[in-house]
């Protein structure tokens, strides 16, 4: 049986995303843009998942994109 966390509470204790969540909300008031790297697909996986919640926009650069594909995206 998977038992569905709720999704404050998985902010609430994980240091990383409490931090996380608070820097991307002052960058956020002040018009920032933010690069976050992992190279771990699953972290990447959780980070999509909170970016939806939280209804950031963002574009995920990973290995399952061609190339030229990232490089428009960067730029």
């Amino acid at each position: 049986m998977i038992e569905m966390v709720d999704f404050s509470s998985l902010i609430a204790d994980s240091a990383k995303l409490k931090e996380l969540d608070k820097l991307l909300k002052e960058k956020r008031k002040n018009g920032d843009r933010v690069l976050i790297f992992c190279q771990m697909t699953k972290m990447l996986d959780i980070l999509e998942d909170y970016m939806s919640r939280k209804k950031y926009t963002f574009f995920r650069l990973d290995g399952s994109l061609n190339i030229a594909d990232r490089r428009d995206m960067v730029n």
